[in-house]
């Protein structure tokens, strides 16, 4: 049986770099792809943190299906889930996976089955979330 082969963009945590690289990332990132769709994936890694309006520019010529992100953890550094990417992208019928969670979005009903949890996490994260602004001074 042929597998589909996909587009992927793939955004490493920058904040956390220094104690879990880029290169293990990727590798977590892959294997957790690999579990949850059983698909060949061709990735494009953003070398740069991602930002709203970089997401923004993302269209659907660019044929991406898949946006992967090491953890759910990026979206709150702020002290609360940046809630309004995540459904952004949705809206534009990207995959969304968050390969530390384990978490897969593939559509609004998806998305809206998750909101709780996604509002919450930080709540549900707090020690973790407090250790690294703490460590790496995002205070």
């Amino acid at each position: 049986m042929l597998k589909k082969y996909y587009k992927s963009l793939v955004f490493y945590d920058k904040v956390i770099k220094d104690l879990i690289p880029e290169e293990l990332q990727k590798s977590v990132i892959n294997i957790g792809l690999k579990r949850v769709l059983d698909i060949k994936i061709n990735y494009k890694v953003i070398k740069k943190n991602y930002e709203l309006e970089d997401l923004k520019k993302l269209n659907k010529k660019n044929d991406y299906k898949i946006i992967a992100f090491y953890s759910l953890l990026q979206f709150c550094y702020e002290g609360k889930t940046k809630i309004n990417i995540i459904e952004y992208l949705v809206k534009k019928k990207y995959y969304l996976f968050f390969s530390r969670e384990k978490l897969l979005i593939k559509n609004e009903k998806e998305f809206k089955k998750n909101y709780y949890n996604l509002i919450i996490f930080p709540i549900t994260n707090n020690r973790l979330l407090n250790t690294i602004i703490k460590n790496f001074n995002l205070t």
